[in-house]
């Protein structure tokens, strides 16, 4: 597998994988607002998902 991440702005970073003996690259994105964090995955398939969080006090 390869992966590749990167910061867009400030709040969100996104990982880049692609599996070295397939076509389908998938992208991981975690999105830091405020105490809030809000992972995306999305794939070349079509497969989504979204959610978010904040932490347990």
């Amino acid at each position: 597998m390869a992966l590749r991440g990167r910061w867009i702005n400030g709040d969100t970073f996104r990982t880049d994988a692609q599996q070295l003996e397939g076509s389908i690259v998938a992208e991981w994105t975690a999105e830091f607002a405020g105490e809030e964090l809000k992972p995306s995955y999305v794939d070349g398939d079509g497969r989504t998902f979204k959610t978010r969080g904040t932490p347990k006090e």
